[in-house]
This record gives structure tokens, sequence and C-alpha cells, in this order.
């Protein structure tokens, strides 16, 4: 069984695309798939983008190479997110 990582990347304009391909990831929600699509619309260099992930592999170096950093989320991050983000653990 393969195991799914939450992590967050973030960098400029371009997404390097082929990272979702190669770690096996995917948007983690709504918002996520939202950021990736503003990416995707900027022709130009738009500015500093996150967007939290899931995937099968955390190929950080492999990221990096792009311009791209990569932060796997903790458990309260993780939490935090399902709250809507409210939630900042003491």
């Amino acid at each position: 069984m393969k195991r799914n990582y939450e992590f967050e990347a973030t960098g400029f304009w371009p997404f390097p695309w082929d990272m979702l391909r190669y770690d096996e990831a995917y948007p983690a929600d709504i918002y996520a798939s939202s950021a990736l699509e503003c990416v995707a619309g900027y022709k130009t260099e738009a500015g500093k983008t996150t967007v939290r992930l899931i995937g099968n592999r955390m190929t950080r170096e492999r990221w990096l190479s792009f311009g791209w950093a990569i932060e796997p989320l903790s458990e309260d991050a993780k939490y935090s997110a399902l709250c809507g983000g409210w939630y900042k653990p003491a």
C-alpha cells in the first residue's frame, strides 16, 4: 500500500506540472485546485504561490530544480486547513 504525503509547494510561475505526475500528486482541496488554475493562467511571472498537495512521494531536490520548495504538513497544519485556517496551535 502506498503512503500519501500531504505537503505544500511554494514557488513562482511557471508551475512544474510534470511534478504532479512524478510525485503522483494532486491538489489537496478546492483551494489548491483554484491556486493551480490561477498559476496556469499567467503568461508572465506571477507572484509567489503556495499550493497544498497530496502525493505518493515528496522529491524535494527535484522540486528545487524547478525553483519550487516543498514542506510536509504537520498534523497541526492539516487540522488547521480542515478548520478553514483559523486553528493556530499554541
